[in-house]
């Protein structure tokens, strides 16, 4: 696995993850108490992403895929599958977005 950084600006970072001929885009951003890396195999893909309270991440997540995709939250729920892995229902029919959920004490983070 080889690490590079593509470019810094103010409190973000990109870079690029290579693992043999595959490639991966890192970004991060960071403040004094925390620091949240998402990765893409997409340059330009766009993830959306919100640090808050841990207590209230899935409806945070919720909501701002519903402004994003134009659909009401509350028709909005996360389900898991046979595999025990969370996805996202949009009236009980799977949506096809993917989303992560991470979190640490009371600090947490979603990307979409």
């Amino acid at each position: 696995m080889e690490c590079s950084v593509l470019g810094i600006a103010a409190k973000n970072i990109k870079g690029i993850v290579s693992l043999g001929a595959a490639q991966f885009y890192t970004f991060s951003t960071f403040s004094d108490n925390c620091i949240y890396t998402w990765c893409t195999s997409e340059k330009h893909k766009q993830v959306i992403h919100r640090k808050i309270v841990c207590k209230h991440v899935k409806e945070a997540l919720l909501k701002s895929i519903s402004e994003k995709e134009q659909i009401p939250w509350k028709d909005l729920s996360i389900v898991k599958d046979q595999n025990q892995i969370p996805q996202l229902y949009l009236l009980k029919k799977p949506l096809g977005i993917s989303f992560s959920i991470s979190h640490h004490g009371d600090k947490a983070a979603f990307a979409f």
